[in-house]
C-alpha cells in the first residue's frame, strides 16, 4: 500500500486527531478525546485506512473527536470472551445515538466477503446498539483508494433507518459510494454539532437545503 499521500494529508491536520504515526514501524497514537480501544501498535494496512479515515472526519467532515469511539466491544455474543466482535469506528451525536457505524478494510481486502460483513459487521452488530437504546443512521463499509494522485473514498453507505435488516436491504442495494455525498444529512438529523464548518462549497448546499 503506497502511504506518501496519506502521510502528506495527515501531516496537514488542523486538529490532531491522529498525535503520531509511523506507519513503516506499525505504530499510531490518536487523540486521547477519542473513546474506546488503545491502540499503538498494529499488523495491517486497515490501521493506516483509520488514521485516514479519523483524520478526514474530523478535519475536513467537521465531526468532533470526543462523539468518536474506536473498537467497541460487544460482549455475550461470541464464541468466548477473547472473540467479542468489535465495530472499527462509531461516531456518534451529542444524544449518543450513532450517525456513522463504521467497519474498515484495507483496500486489498475491500472487496472481499462483502455481503458477509455487512450482515455480520454492519447490521447484526448494529442491532446491539438498537438493543442498548440508541438509535442509528448509517452503516459504512470504508476503504480508499489512490486515484490519479488523491485519495478517494471507496465505500458502500447503508441508510440503516431506511433498510433495518440485512435481507431487507439485499433486495434493492441501495447505497451511496461517498461518504461528502450525505453531508447533508448531518444537519437534517438530530444534534450532530461541528467543530469546524466542512469546506465552503459544501457547507452553503447544506445551508440552502436545510432551510
Amino acid at each position: 500500500m503506497d502511504t506518501k499521500l496519506i502521510k502528506q494529508y495527515l501531516d496537514k491536520q488542523k486538529i490532531k486527531v491522529v498525535e503520531t504515526y509511523d506507519f513503516e514501524n506499525k505504530k499510531v497514537k490518536y487523540s486521547e478525546k477519542i473513546k474506546g480501544w488503545k491502540i499503538d501498535k498494529f499488523r495491517g494496512d486497515e490501521e493506516i485506512v483509520r488514521a485516514y479515515i479519523l483524520a478526514k472526519l474530523v478535519n475536513e467532515l467537521g465531526y468532533k473527536p470526543e462523539n468518536i469511539e474506536i473498537e467497541k466491544e460487544y460482549t455475550g455474543i461470541g464464541r468466548s470472551p477473547s472473540k467479542n466482535p468489535r465495530i472499527d469506528i462509531i461516531v456518534r451525536n451529542s444524544k449518543g445515538n450513532v450517525f456513522l457505524y463504521i467497519e474498515l478494510k484495507s483496500p486489498e481486502d475491500y472487496e472481499k466477503d462483502k455481503d458477509e460483513i455487512i450482515e455480520k459487521q454492519l447490521f447484526n452488530l448494529a442491532s446491539q446498539e438498537k438493543g442498548q437504546g440508541k438509535n442509528v443512521k448509517y452503516l459504512v463499509l470504508y476503504s480508499l483508494e489512490i486515484v490519479e494522485k488523491e485519495i478517494k473514498d471507496k465505500c458502500i453507505l447503508i441508510d440503516y433507518e431506511k433498510f433495518i435488516s440485512f435481507d431487507a436491504w439485499k433486495e434493492k442495494r441501495d447505497y451511496a459510494d461517498e461518504l461528502v455525498k450525505f453531508l447533508v444529512e448531518i444537519i437534517k438529523w438530530r444534534s450532530i454539532s461541528f467543530t469546524i464548518k466542512p469546506q465552503p462549497l459544501v457547507w452553503n448546499s447544506l445551508h440552502l437545503l436545510c432551510l
